[in-house]
């Protein structure tokens, strides 16, 4: 059976990026997360990042998200291999994502990936 675990969640801006980590001092995925914080912090909208990032048709469009995110990027590992899903967040949702075959750390260097577009999930092709 297949393993998909989220380990990482990058929000990048004009001006600053916006990290949560799902993953432990050794770089090991949590076996549980909690996200917590006062109301109005953004919990909800990391879940709705996450979605988005997996294929969802939205991302978060409160005023102060729409003005800081331009690029959401979420690592996941499946089987224990690092992916990272890259999907544009400026104005509309993007209709595509770029899947880099590394770690988010590794983005910088050359890396494999390949750009899928994003389908409705009653497509069934």
């Amino acid at each position: 059976m297949t393993r998909l675990l989220v380990s990482h969640l990058r929000l990048s801006g004009a001006l600053r990026s916006y990290d949560v980590s799902f993953t432990d001092e050794n770089d090991e995925i949590a076996p549980l997360s909690i996200i917590a914080g006062e109301i109005s912090t953004g919990k909800t909208s990391i879940l709705q990042f996450i979605t988005y990032c997996l294929g969802g048709n939205q991302f978060p469009l409160h005023d102060e998200i729409r003005q800081a995110v331009t690029t959401a990027l979420l690592e996941v590992r499946i089987d224990g291999v690092p992916y990272v899903i890259e999907r544009a967040c400026v104005e509309r949702p993007s209709k595509a994502a770029t899947v880099h075959s590394c770690a988010l750390k590794d983005l910088a260097e050359p890396h494999p990936a390949t750009e899928h577009q994003i389908k409705p999930p009653s497509d069934a092709g």
